[in-house]
């Protein structure tokens, strides 16, 4: 069953093991925005990683669904005057799992190469199958790094005054047009 294959994938998942790659990934991404690069297959799992930054340790992230960024977004890597200053702030988490369609294996690792040559960082988190020891292995590695990052920052436990700001001005409105 589902439960079942969760419950084997949770027992599989070492501390050790996240703790030391967490601590590897921040020290990749530092002070630099994540752009959260996958196939759309892996959506799900990318939009965790931003909500998990997002919210944990308060960082902006972005996610990109291949093959749509390879068409324009990309371009913003293309190291002119203009584009540079601002590049020079992202780093690139590139997502791959064993079984990909060959196409799209193909464009991750060609975007990977044509990123890492004009100066961005880029690290894959490669999913080694379609596993839920996989899967929960990358989220425990994006909540851990999350938490790396907000301690940190010293933001663990911190309010989150702009947060209740929002939702009380938001009152007059719950339930406007339902």
């Amino acid at each position: 069953t589902e439960i079942q294959g969760i419950r084997d994938g949770l027992a599989l998942l070492s501390r050790e093991n996240i703790e030391t790659e967490a601590r590897e990934l921040l020290t990749f991404l530092g002070n630099r925005i994540p752009l959260l690069y996958g196939p759309s297959e892996l959506e799900g799992l990318l939009r965790i990683y931003k909500v998990n930054f997002n919210e944990t340790s308060r960082r902006p992230a972005f996610v990109g669904l291949l093959p749509e960024i390879n068409h324009n977004e990309v371009e913003m890597f293309d190291g002119n005057e203009h584009t540079s200053p601002v590049t020079s702030n992202f780093a690139v988490l590139l997502f791959l799992a064993e079984g990909l369609d060959l196409r799209l294996s193909a464009r991750v690792k060609l975007l990977a190469d044509t990123l890492t040559t004009r100066g961005v960082p880029v690290r894959t988190i490669h999913l080694e199958d379609w596993s839920w020891k996989s899967a929960l292995s990358a989220i425990a590695l994006s909540m851990r790094t999350a938490g790396l990052w907000a301690k940190e920052a010293a933001l663990a436990g911190a309010s989150t005054e702009l947060i209740q700001e929002f939702k009380e001005k938001m009152k007059p409105f719950d339930g406007a047009g339902s």
